[in-house]
C-alpha cells in the first residue's frame, strides 16, 4: 500500500500528528518513536474541529448527513455546537475562542476538577470514543508496503509508538509527492485536503486545514 492509495482519514490524522510535531517533542529511543494517546486525541479534536463546525462535511466515501461513519462525529459535534453557543450568548462569535474554551474544560475533565460533571462526561466520551478510534482502525488496519503494522499501542507508556523502519517508509512515500521542496506538513496537509475534497468537491480549502 502507498501512503496515497485507499487511506482513510483516521491514518492520515495520526500520520499528520507525527509529522508535525517535532522529533525532539517525541519520546524516542534509538528504534521507536512515541506519542502519547492523550497528545494524539488532542491532535484529532483539532484537526476535525473546524471540518463539523457547520454544514455537514462527508469523510467517507457514502458518509452522509442521515448516515454519519466517523464514530465520534456526533458526540464532537455536539461539544462544538455547545461552546459555540456559549460564545455566541456572549455577542462573540468566534470559532477560534469556542475551541480555547473547549481546551479549558478538556483541562478540567482530565484533572477531575470540571464542575458541570455532565459537561465533563461529555467530553470524556469523546476522548473515549477518539481513543478506541485510533487503536481500532489505524493501529489494527495502517499497513505499510509490506505489510506491517505502522502503528503500535504500547499500554505501558499508554502512547502510539512507530518503529524507525516504518517512519523512514513514511518519510519516503512523502517524499514521492513532495514538490517544489514542500515540507512534510505541506505534502501531509495536501493529502488531508485532497482526501476530503475528493468526496466535498464544493469545498474551500481554509475551510478544512
Amino acid at each position: 500500500m502507498r501512503l496515497h492509495d485507499n487511506q482513510s482519514i483516521y491514518d492520515l490524522a495520526t500520520i499528520r500528528a507525527f509529522f508535525e510535531k517535532d522529533r525532539q517533542d517525541i519520546a524516542s529511543s534509538s528504534s521507536t518513536l512515541h506519542i502519547s494517546m492523550v497528545d494524539l486525541i488532542d491532535a484529532w479534536i483539532s484537526y476535525f474541529w473546524p471540518i463539523f463546525i457547520g454544514d455537514f462535511i462527508s469523510l467517507k466515501r457514502f458518509e452522509s448527513l442521515d448516515r454519519p461513519m466517523i464514530s465520534f462525529r456526533n458526540n464532537l459535534s455536539e461539544l462544538i455546537d455547545y461552546f459555540e453557543s456559549l460564545e455566541k450568548e456572549q455577542k462573540n462569535d468566534n470559532p477560534i475562542q469556542a475551541y480555547d474554551l473547549f481546551r479549558n474544560k478538556l483541562s478540567l475533565t482530565r484533572s477531575n476538577r470540571i464542575i458541570d460533571r455532565n459537561l465533563g462526561n461529555k467530553i470524556q466520551t469523546v476522548l473515549s470514543q477518539i481513543e478506541k478510534t485510533i487503536l481500532t482502525s489505524t493501529v489494527r488496519n495502517f499497513k505499510d508496503i509490506n505489510g506491517r503494522s505502522v502503528f503500535q499501542y504500547d499500554p505501558k507508556l499508554k502512547s502510539i509508538k512507530i518503529e524507525s523502519a516504518s517512519y523512514n517508509w513514511l518519510e519516503s512515500e512523502i517524499d514521492k509527492l513532495r514538490k517544489n521542496g514542500e515540507s512534510n506538513q505541506i505534502v501531509i496537509t495536501n493529502l488531508w485536503l485532497s482526501l476530503i475534497q475528493e468526496f466535498n468537491t464544493f469545498l474551500i480549502k481554509d475551510k478544512i486545514s
